[in-house]
């Protein structure tokens, strides 16, 4: 959760940027954390972002995850990052060009980088 109010601060940072961004809440597994970390996060979780640009969405399913895993795996060419590890893909950012399009793949991220909080100052150079 601290990802998340890191990058609502970046954003409101660069307000003059023309930004788009996704925050995918997937579940997890048990943790200290949990019922959290197995459903989908409560408002005052997703009231963290207050950026207009931003739109969160819930994947239990965890297909996020799963797509850019195999995207990673099937393309030498991405910075794989966080990537590289199996299972969920958490507290990780992904920046994408301006103009990419997810067709049957994600397109190639110019940048991965986990944890958020670790990483923020590294999105701010890329956007």
């Amino acid at each position: 959760m601290r990802g998340a109010s890191a990058l609502d601060k970046l954003l409101r940072q660069q307000s003059d940027k023309k930004v788009a961004a996704l925050i995918v809440w997937e579940r997890v597994g048990r943790s200290r954390f949990a019922p959290a970390a197995t459903k989908a996060p409560p408002s005052s979780v997703l009231s963290r972002i207050s950026d207009l640009r931003v739109a969160q969405f819930w994947d239990g399913g965890q297909l996020t995850s799963s797509a850019f895993r195999d995207a990673a795996r099937k393309h030498p060419e991405w910075p794989t990052g966080e990537l590289k590890n199996g299972g969920v893909i958490w507290d990780t950012v992904l920046v994408f060009a301006p103009g990419g399009r997810w067709d049957d793949v994600p397109p190639t991220p110019s940048y991965v980088g986990g944890d958020v909080v670790d990483v923020i100052d590294e999105v701010q150079k890329r956007l």
